[in-house]
């Protein structure tokens, strides 16, 4: 690990609509001398495995039924996924303009 670096044991568990990316392998986060964080990088591995076994749609007696042909040869391999996050003009205004078709809403909150 390179200096300053450290572990963050809670990063193996995502939130369950990131679970299908898998576990966390790495994350490196770049800060300034302000202790602002400027960029992200961040990989996950998921382990995986598939088969070709195909399914076939039977009429039987006016029923559909599904069937599932002979089994296919199964394979293991490993998907992985990497992100870089860059923080830009970080305190400098951030216009936004709202599209053209919005409808504005007020509440209170």
């Amino acid at each position: 690990m390179p200096p300053g670096s450290a572990t963050c044991p809670g990063l193996t568990r995502w939130p369950a609509e990131a679970a299908p990316a898998g576990r966390v392998t790495s994350l490196d986060v770049w800060v300034d001398s302000h202790g602002v964080v400027r960029q992200l990088h961040l990989t996950s591995q998921l382990n995986v495995t598939t088969s070709d076994r195909k399914k076939y749609l039977v009429k039987e007696n006016g029923t559909v039924k599904e069937k599932l042909g002979p089994p296919g040869p199964v394979r293991h391999g490993v998907e992985r996924a990497s992100a870089w996050v860059s923080f830009l003009d970080i305190g400098q205004p951030q216009p936004i303009t709202a599209p053209a078709h919005a409808i504005p809403v007020y509440g209170r909150g």
